[in-house]
């Protein structure tokens, strides 16, 4: 069996006779959140992060969302997996995150843009904020039945800032505000949603109406499929993934 430390990436093995293939798949799913073996991506938190707030106990998250950490593995990811397949082939990306950063989060986005593969994203629990996002730059969007959500909103940013500094982060939260609606008025053109022959401005309007009303907008899996969110729910039929 092969010594693997931690971090260390096996090679790619074929048709091995001996019983280093199973551990080894497993090590990387569970370490690097990657299956070289049936091209598959895990997009899933795996730290944890606290805050004090000055109380003797931290407070623990366990998942702290899309952070600069998720990017940089999943991009990473991303190109073993392309580099290794055949352009015809699908690059399966397990998807499990409450959200998280803007900027990390377009990061995903633009990779799986420019991936050559075709991608497919089968999400799990809520793909909501940032993770509702990410899925639209996949060529398939696929959510698990019944106890999965989707959700948008116009986001949160804070900090501390002075006067001149504070006009110009709002001047950068909208303009991120109008690329995600861009996003989603995408993703609703090209699925055919219910609301779809509306123009882009009527999108636009109803998508931040719904916000403005609402906070956070929640939707069933089907009701996703039905807007124009998502491509499908999930049968579970793997093979026609």
């Amino acid at each position: 069996m092969i010594e693997l430390k931690k971090g260390e990436i096996p090679p790619l093995l074929e048709d091995d006779d001996d019983d280093t293939h199973d551990t080894e798949t497993v090590f990387m799913v569970h370490d690097q959140g990657i299956d070289l073996e049936h091209g598959e991506i895990y997009l899933f938190s795996d730290v944890e992060w606290s805050y004090g707030g000055g109380m003797d106990d931290d407070v623990i998250f366990s998942d702290p969302g899309v952070t600069y950490v998720m990017a940089l593995k999943f991009i990473k990811n991303l190109r073993i997996l392309s580099q290794h397949l055949d352009d015809d082939e699908t690059i399966l990306i397990h998807q499990n995150t409450p959200g998280g950063g803007w900027v990390p989060g377009m990061a995903i986005h633009t990779a799986l843009t420019m991936c050559p593969q075709r991608t497919v994203i089968l999400n799990y629990g809520e793909a909501r904020s940032m993770s509702s996002i990410i899925p639209q730059a996949a060529d398939r969007f696929l959510m698990m039945p019944i106890d999965s959500k989707f959700m948008y909103h116009t986001g949160l940013f804070g900090g501390m800032f002075t006067g001149t500094q504070i006009d110009t982060e709002y001047l950068e939260h909208q303009k991120a505000m109008f690329r995600m609606l861009d996003i989603y008025v995408d993703a609703i053109k090209r699925r055919k949603g219910k609301n779809h022959k509306w123009s882009r401005d009527k999108l636009h309007a109803w998508l931040t109406a719904e916000m403005k009303e609402k906070e956070e907008v929640y939707l069933d899996p089907e009701e996703a499929v039905e807007h124009g969110f998502a491509d499908a729910v999930f049968d579970g039929d793997w093979d026609a993934i």
